[in-house]
């Protein structure tokens, strides 16, 4: 039935009347058969979808079972070889030798076939890893925000006769001439040691520089 509709050579041809032949059946059939009809096509596409992806799945794993095998093939040739050689040049070295051959399949072989444990574990570790970089940047963070509002947090400094011997209340430093000069034209000034910051009081400044 279906090479009715084949063209020899013209498969483009060949494809759309095979899809108008479907389209003239499914639009023959009422409501209800639709609804089945296309709940099946459906059905059938995702089952030959999953059969598809199996069978690539599958040819993938053969694959990859190949080369895995002739890899280890090749280094038991080198081994074998690397055996005789330490036999004859020093024989309490071979069961070593043997030893660190056989682990060094055995980590090829979990490197390419992790156990679900390994990769449970790889996960958790990688999780802590993340989570303590957070932890540490947001430490990081916190404490320079409370160093930078300890540091510039304002104090209202109330300038006393003797404005030659003044102190940062901070540091202990005492305010230089450029300071005090800064306190009388802006009534603000800066430790140029700690950085702290001093604001004079408008009324009071005016009152003692002017």
């Amino acid at each position: 039935m279906l090479e009715d509709y084949m063209v020899e050579g013209d498969w483009a041809g060949s494809f759309a009347n095979v899809y108008n032949a479907f389209l003239e059946w499914f639009t023959s059939l009422d409501s209800s058969g639709q609804l089945i009809s296309g709940i099946l096509i459906i059905l059938g596409l995702i089952l030959v979808g999953y059969m598809v992806y199996g069978i690539l799945w599958l040819a993938f794993q053969i694959m990859k079972f190949s080369i895995i095998a002739t890899i280890i093939l090749h280094y038991m040739g080198y081994v074998l070889v690397k055996l005789l050689v330490v036999f004859f040049i020093n024989y309490s070295e071979v069961n070593n030798q043997w030893e660190n051959s056989t682990e060094n399949i055995k980590w090829f072989w979990n490197q390419m076939y992790p156990s679900d444990k390994v990769q449970s574990q790889k996960q958790k570790i990688t999780k802590k890893t993340g989570l303590a970089k957070q932890q540490l940047k947001a430490n990081a963070e916190s404490s320079a925000t409370e160093k930078l509002n300890t540091r510039v947090k304002p104090k209202v400094f109330y300038v006393g006769d003797n404005v030659s011997n003044m102190f940062c209340t901070h540091c202990g430093t005492r305010f230089t001439d450029r300071m005090i000069e800064m306190m009388r034209n802006n009534m603000v000034c800066f430790c140029e040691k700690c950085g702290q910051m001093f604001v004079t009081p408008h009324e009071q400044n005016m009152s003692l520089f002017s």
